[in-house]
């Protein structure tokens, strides 16, 4: 890590303009802040990309670092906010995007059943260690790597994510709890450790092979374009025109010194907790921003922001869980209390409500406040009619939108709620594509999405493929990039066409509340109390009412007899990662890749709130457990054979190759 006093230095010259100074920030920097991006993007391309941007960014808004010294937690903050931001937006991978299926990467048996006297040499050393690495959450690998990895301190790890030491160091500390049961759970199938521990895998990060890094050319043209740009727009705030020149001190020996201890993230979605609150640095210009909005009055948005708060405490199931995490939920609140206050139209007021919920309460989706444009998305832009049956669900759902303290910025565009394209991304109309393997006899289907409304249409795409492979003896389903929907997709969809009888249960769990009652009135529920040995987060969840949430299939025809696969990676949500919590449960297909993102996923209902002085709408949603018991917001679906997401598909066809 550079001198403070260093940094400080070429902050301050390159706020003046000086393209030398911007350069060398880039050169010390660019390894680190790659490496962070794609550790959470999980693709190259799309890492370069975000990382471009970035440096943009942060050159372009340099004016609003308040400390030059803090430049690189600063641009830590930067690529964590736009890599965050892209993972929501993601769209499907398309296959012109997915690897060729020449560069395999060999990737070994991880079940330890299947070989139950391992003799721990080298090679196997690495791979329990990356298995094992690969167990841990998110936010537990990040600690781990910057700590052992890169040889952070804690303080240093706390200031560069703007989480407070002590999250730093209880992360370290479940990590190395979570890596010590996993070591006794390899022992107990058979594995011969040869006396490794949890201490000594951490030891071991150092001497893993390296992680790709940035290519030199590619860093080159980077800079180029990032120089080409973002002067320009700081020359417009000094009133001084940049030079242009030639790239000068380009990276050479800095990039060799970065490569060596650059930082790899295990993790596809990061938890940002609480900073320090008397040093916010917001990547946003300001967590206020002003428009004005002449037909909308301004709200008592400090009474609302009390509501929110009291709503959090009462009825969101997962506050406990953020504060075990370290999160300092009082002096949050007094920060965002303060923030709203300076509020005065409802836009400026939803800024501060995101800013909160997004960047400092983020759990991934299970919390969200609706903005317009999400708005038009999530709710149903038509009414029912009038004798339809609906569920408590529903109805509460529906009642909500009749409520007149409905906040006027949502609408549903032109023509209102008849408008038959509102509530719709066009990214959710795709059908299933069809991509075969001759040599593996091979069938890949790529789902963009899995909801309901799509089902007739998806399901005679499937039967069609089918119909004109008889041969295919595998069938690989990929969810990588699948925008997720509803669990109840699959079984007529895939499922069904496959033949057999097949299910899963597990558990959904919520805290009883007059807010939560409504969405759930009609689900067969019990008291926890009733539980012989709950999970323990239940009690730490406070959570005190489940039901059961079944996903089956129960076809007339014979199954097929076709070795299955599914594919998943951080942006396999929702209703897709019903599908590989399905498939670990019941062994119905083999998952391969990442964890899937810990987004609303399992949950099967969604409670709404509508602030009463603002009109915005909050959303959470309640506690399922995942197949292997565990809390799933916590590590997702975790795949029964775990390598790098982009090689899954490569992953797949090499063991169909090999017979294993």
């Amino acid at each position: 890590m550079q001198h403070k006093d260093q940094i400080t230095t070429l902050v301050e010259r390159a706020v003046k303009g000086d393209r030398d100074a911007m350069s060398d920030l880039y050169s010390q920097t660019c390894q680190r802040t790659y490496r962070t991006i794609l550790g959470l993007v999980r693709d190259e391309q799309t890492a370069q990309d975000l990382t471009q941007e970035t440096y943009m960014a942060a050159f372009s808004g340099l004016k609003r670092l308040e400390d030059p010294a803090r430049f690189q937690p600063w641009l830590i903050s930067t690529a964590v906010h736009k890599s965050k931001n892209h993972l929501r937006s993601a769209r499907p991978v398309l296959f012109s995007e997915l690897e060729d299926s020449a560069a395999v990467e060999n990737l070994p048996d991880v079940r330890a059943e299947a070989s139950p006297e391992l003799s721990l040499d080298r090679a196997e050393t690495t791979r329990i260690v990356r298995e094992l690495l690969g167990e841990l959450n998110e936010s537990q690998r990040l600690a781990v790597e910057l700590f052992y990895y890169d040889q952070l301190s804690t303080t240093e790890i706390a200031q560069s994510l703007e989480i407070p030491q002590n999250t730093v160091k209880t992360q370290l500390h479940y990590a190395r709890k979570k890596l010590e049961a996993g070591l006794r759970r390899l022992q107990s199938k058979g594995v011969e450790l040869g006396g490794l521990t949890a201490a000594g895998c951490f030891g071991l990060l150092r001497s893993l092979p390296e992680e790709p890094v940035l290519p030199r050319r590619q860093a080159e043209a980077m800079l180029s374009n990032i120089l080409e740009q973002a002067p320009v727009q700081l020359a417009a705030k000094t009133g001084k025109q940049l030079l242009r020149g030639s790239l000068g001190k380009l990276l050479l020996g800095a990039l060799g010194v970065a490569a060596a201890g650059g930082l790899v993230l295990g993790g596809l979605k990061l938890f940002r907790r609480n900073p320090e609150i008397g040093d916010v640095q917001p990547t946003e210009p300001s967590i206020v921003q002003q428009t004005e909005t002449e037909a909308l009055p301004a709200a008592d948005y400090a009474s609302d922001y009390e509501s929110l708060w009291t709503v959090l405490e009462q009825d969101y199931p997962y506050l406990p869980y953020l504060e075990a995490q370290g999160t300092d939920m009082e002096s949050l609140k007094s920060y965002y209390q303060q923030q709203a206050a300076l509020a005065k139209t409802p836009e400026a007021y939803l800024s501060v409500l995101r800013s909160l919920i997004e960047n400092r309460l983020n759990l991934t989706g299970s919390l969200q406040v609706f903005g317009p444009e999400e708005f038009r998305l999530n709710m149903p832009y038509q009414d029912p009619p009038e004798d339809a049956e609906l569920t408590s669900y529903q109805a509460a759902w529906y009642a909500l939108l009749q409520d007149p303290r409905l906040s006027p910025l949502y609408d549903w565009g032109e023509g209102g709620r008849d408008n038959p394209a509102a509530g719709m991304d066009a990214s959710f109309s795709n059908p299933p594509t069809v991509r075969w393997y001759e040599d593996e006899k091979a069938l890949l289907l790529f789902f963009p999405n899995c909801i309901v409304p799509n089902v007739d249409r998806d399901r005679e795409v499937v039967a069609k493929a089918l119909a004109e492979h008889p041969e295919a003896e595998n069938l690989i389903v990929d969810l990588r990039g699948c925008h997720g929907g509803e669990a109840d997709y699959w079984a007529p969809v895939l499922l069904e066409p496959l033949g057999g009888d097949w299910s899963w249960t597990t558990r959904a769990y919520y805290r009883d509340t007059p807010t939560t009652a409504p969405f759930y009135a009609d689900e067969d529920s019990h008291p926890v109390s009733e539980l012989e040995n709950p999970p323990d987060w239940v009690a730490e969840l406070k959570l005190d009412r489940w039901y059961e949430i079944e996903m089956a299939s129960h076809s007339p025809l014979p199954e097929t007899g076709m070795k299955r696969w599914v594919l998943t990676n951080g942006q396999t949500y929702s209703g897709a990662a019903w599908l590989a919590g399905f498939c670990r449960a019941s062994g119905w297909a083999t998952v391969v890749g990442g964890p899937t993102s810990t987004s609303y996923g399992l949950a099967r209902a969604a409670v709404g709130v509508i602030l009463p002085e603002s009109g915005l709408v909050l959303q959470f949603a309640e506690v399922v457990e995942s197949p292997d018991g565990g809390l799933y917001q916590d590590t997702g679906i975790l795949p029964d054979l775990p390598c790098e997401p982009k090689h899954a598909l490569n992953t797949c066809l090499e063991l169909i190759r090999t017979g294993e």
